[in-house]
């Protein structure tokens, strides 16, 4: 039987998240379990990561799923990850995840019936309130706590409702490989930050069917143990000097700025790459102002960023 649908999951340190993950998973009704395998790809990190990913494999072997693993001893970055992960995979569509998401019990059957050809399926989350992130606008707000180890399955699978399909586009996210593969996959020019948005432009301009459905909404720990400084306060130096590269990535393809809330399909005013483009000189001047703008901004939110976590440390 042919594999209709692979679950890609990229994965760092997030040990004990990456292993609740692929618990919740394998939550599934027997008559499931031939329709799916789960692709792990372990972006380095030592020896836990290698310890987890050989966990995962007995995780998925004893509940009867089909489970693709590969561990890389060099961390080589999430979006030549998410690539690598997607070759390897063998299924029809690609349902891209996160590793630190908490799946609800028959996760299939709650969106499969809702996959049809050039159409780019994203799906809710459940996002806890901290101090420091609130939920996506097209995400629920739950609080149901922060350590994987004992989790408690069963509060995600009460908070699953049912509502008709609306329009937008997020992580995580069902795709045909073929599509995947036809649009040039993610680019691996993004450090990270600002490749989805760039790769859902793509999908669009593909003439995707870019929609969202409520029906399946996991339990998204947002990258807590990853993205935060250790004061669970403050986004860290690294991640903001990240961002704004990818910021300038995006710039220096499309010619312009991103324009992607969150959950919305991105809002980019060109359909043509910037070095395709016929360049006025107006233009020119635009684009070398948007440049130093942004270097700017980057700058700014660095002297703020230290400003506050000096701040913090004196208090």
């Amino acid at each position: 039987m042919s594999i209709k649908a692979s679950v890609i999951v990229t994965t760092y340190k997030a040990h004990q998240h990456l292993v609740c993950c692929i618990k919740s998973l394998c939550r599934l009704s027997e008559g499931c379990k031939n329709d799916l395998e789960v692709v792990i790809y372990g972006d380095g990190g030592g020896a836990q990561s290698k310890d987890a990913l050989g966990n995962c494999e007995e995780i998925l072997a004893a509940a009867g799923i089909k489970c693709l693993a590969k561990y890389e001893d060099v961390n080589i970055g999430l979006v030549m990850a998410l690539n690598a992960a997607c070759d390897l995979a063998s299924g029809e569509w690609l349902y891209i995840v996160n590793d630190d998401m908490v799946f609800p019990y028959d996760w299939w059957n709650r969106t499969q019936k809702f996959l049809k050809p050039h159409r780019v399926l994203s799906t809710s989350a459940l996002e806890p309130l901290t101090p420091f992130r609130k939920p996506a606008r097209c995400f629920r707000a739950a609080n149901l706590g922060f350590d994987p180890v004992t989790f408690n399955f069963d509060e995600v699978d009460k908070l699953q409702i049912e509502a008709p399909l609306e329009i937008g586009v997020n992580y995580p996210f069902f795709v045909e490989k073929s599509l995947f593969n036809a649009v040039g996959k993610a680019d691996s020019a993004f450090p990270g930050p600002y490749h989805d948005p760039d790769l859902f432009h793509r999908f669009r301009l593909a003439g995707a069917d870019l929609v969202r459905t409520q029906n399946l909404a996991p339990y998204h720990f947002s990258g807590i143990s990853l993205r935060q400084q250790n004061s669970g306060a403050l986004p860290s130096l690294n991640w903001v000097r990240r961002e704004n590269e990818a910021r300038l990535v995006f710039i220096h393809k499309w010619g312009c700025k991103p324009k992607a809330r969150f959950g919305d399909i991105p809002r980019v005013k060109n359909n043509v790459l910037w070095k395709d483009q016929s360049k006025s000189l107006t233009m020119i001047t635009q684009f070398a102002l948007l440049l130093l703008w942004e270097n700017f901004r980057c700058f700014w939110r660095i002297l703020v960023l230290r400003f506050r976590i000096f701040f913090k440390a004196r208090v």
